[in-house]
């Protein structure tokens, strides 16, 4: 099931797990349809659409419009939907995109709420009380794991860049197959972050090679963990036929591995 940003190794891995029931049945003789869903709801979506409109805070969503802002989160859950169609058909899962169906599709909740009725109806539904760590920036209670990913800035800071490089490549016009070399500069707090993560942006953002240069030449863009970071993203020749760079004061990209 898809969700608002791009897959992580996480939805790669459970993925070839949900793979491998139904393709089973499918290879004995069953008909299976193996529609892709799309997981619309919850905090992810929320967030999202929070530092797109760069709104913080619930008095802030209230004071936009809690309808404008549902109708945004709407249009924005989808927007890699074409990259997520392309990860999940290079993992070699057998899905169905053109019969997907969605969370916020007013049929499935409708089909959700009936089970959780047929539950309840049986006496299956157990209430109780229990203590949740709560989130003071996101003003909602969170599960431990939650809890442990926030309080590590150097992920949070990778997951700021990747997204943010992923709106260079949308600039750029470029799709999802393309390869780009991607340098960054940044403050030196985020440069380790760049090293520590350098695999996975690659990974992220299908970027060839990962390079670190404090002296990047490229508009500064802000974090909203307060750090600072210059992204400079350069086409790969073979597969555009020609050299795009992002940012219009963006010079130009040293080869891979010069330490530029």
């Amino acid at each position: 099931m898809g969700r608002p940003g791009l897959p992580h190794y996480g939805h790669l891995l459970t993925g070839f797990v949900k793979d491998v029931v139904p393709r089973y049945k499918t290879m004995r003789g069953y008909r299976v349809d193996r529609r892709f869903g799309w997981d619309c709801h919850g905090l992810p979506a929320e967030m999202e659409a929070e530092k797109q409109l760069g709104l913080f805070g619930r008095a802030n969503i209230i004071k936009y419009g809690v309808d404008r802002f549902n109708e945004f989160c709407r249009k924005s859950v989808l927007a890699y939907r074409d990259e997520w169609e392309w990860y999940i058909t290079r993992q070699a899962r057998w899905v169905d995109f053109e019969q997907d169906y969605k969370t916020m599709d007013l049929s499935c909740m409708e089909s959700v709420i009936w089970a959780f009725k047929q539950l309840h109806g049986k006496g299956l539904v157990h209430q109780g009380e229990r203590v949740l760590p709560s989130c003071w920036e996101c003003e909602t209670p969170q599960v431990i794991v939650q809890l442990d990913l926030v309080r590590d800035a150097a992920i949070i800071s990778e997951g700021l860049v990747r997204d943010l490089v992923q709106q260079e490549r949308k600039n750029l016009g470029l799709k999802v197959t393309d390869r780009i070399h991607l340098t960054l500069g940044a403050d030196v707090a985020l440069r380790a972050v760049v090293e520590q993560h350098r695999d996975f942006l690659a990974e992220q953002t299908l970027a060839t090679s990962v390079e670190w240069d404090a002296n990047a030449l490229a508009a500064e863009q802000k974090l909203s963990d307060g750090n600072a970071v210059r992204i400079v993203v350069r086409v790969d020749g073979a597969s555009h036929g020609a050299r795009a760079t992002s940012g219009p004061d963006a010079g130009p990209l040293a080869a891979p591995g010069s330490g530029r």
